[in-house]
């Protein structure tokens, strides 16, 4: 079959699926402060629907998918659908992305049912700052989590640090995030700011991935490394007298759109080829009224049609808050 293209001739590779909107921290650059209105129960992907998804992207030869959120491991029995994924398609690069608050308890069943990779949302290691930013007393348990993880034999974690200024932009934090990479043999993932419904993002403190390089720089050597994964959103570097390996996902002033090989399919069940596009297509409808594959298929590649080249240029004023679209944490990671 051939490949799933879209007409700036980008192949998908990666398949970013969203398993709940609901989560157990209250991250303000994610959910506004005033909370969301949860989607129904009935309205979420059921386990059986998304490995029929996985199946029908599957046939295009894709074979990176990842699990989000919100976060991934508050919706239930989410081993059994990893389990369930990994069976069918034990060739597949399977990966998470979660807060790690309840990773200590879950790893080593996560590890079993043939989880391939974690990505770990982690912003500070002050406990004080991370109460405040997630309104939740947790980084104890996140910390358990990692080294849960490492223990049971997850080899390629990184950690994926939101960059903000006012939080974790100085050199004091960001030694603290070297330590804990040379400590569990992490890599270490910067993440500019992006504007979201809700999140200030003027406000909110953006800082540029340049910005925090000097930093690294004053303290340290970056060396940058060659780019191995062309699709990659992170360009990667290294530090000379740790070897810590740190990478910089610059959404905002180093986009890396015209590599973008990626879709989304949120917890309710649209189709978003583009973070940044309202656009979306509902999925769940035809996976629901008996629809066959090809009629998903068919609206999989309208859908993939309008990918956009480019999202905005976020450092202009006129595209500044509000952003009228689904928070983050509706849309999924």
């Amino acid at each position: 079959m051939p490949a799933l293209e879209d007409r700036h001739g980008r192949v998908i590779g990666n398949v970013r699926i969203s398993l709940t909107d609901r989560c157990n921290l209250r991250c303000e650059y994610c959910m506004p402060i005033q909370g969301i209105d949860w989607i129904e129960r009935d309205e979420i992907l059921t386990f059986e629907e998304i490995l029929r998804l996985v199946s029908i992207f599957y046939r295009y030869d894709i074979k990176k998918f990842r699990l989000t959120g919100g976060e991934p491991l508050v919706r239930k029995d989410v081993v059994d659908l990893i389990r369930m994924i990994k069976t069918t398609f034990p060739d597949i690069i399977l990966s998470m992305t979660t807060n790690a608050v309840y990773l200590e308890e879950l790893a080593q069943d996560l590890k079993i049912a043939g989880l391939d990779r974690l990505n770990i949302s982690l912003d500070t290691l002050d406990h004080k700052t991370f109460e405040n930013l997630t309104k939740r007393d947790q980084l104890s348990a996140v910390l358990k989590g990692i080294a849960k993880a490492r223990e049971v034999g997850f080899d390629d974690i990184k950690i994926n640090a939101v960059s903000i200024a006012t939080l974790n932009a100085d050199e004091k934090s960001l030694q603290q995030f070297v330590d804990l990479a040379k400590e569990y043999r992490l890599e270490i993932r910067f993440i500019e700011l992006m504007p979201f419904s809700g999140n200030n993002w003027k406000d909110g403190g953006f800082i540029a991935s340049k910005t925090l390089r000097d930093v690294f720089n004053s303290f340290d050597t970056l060396e940058v490394l060659p780019m191995v994964d062309k699709s990659s959103t992170s360009t990667s570097w290294k530090l000379k007298e740790s070897g810590v390996k740190i990478g910089f996902i610059s959404s905002v002033t180093e986009t890396f759109c015209s590599a973008c090989d990626r879709m989304r399919i949120t917890a309710d069940g649209k189709l978003r080829p583009c973070l940044h596009s309202k656009r979306e297509y509902d999925i769940r409808e035809l996976l629901r009224d008996g629809s066959e594959d090809n009629i998903i298929e068919e609206l999989i590649r309208k859908g993939l049609s309008e990918k956009w080249a480019e999202h905005p240029d976020f450092t202009k004023i006129t595209y500044l808050p509000p952003v009228d679209d689904r928070e983050m944490i509706r849309i999924g990671g």
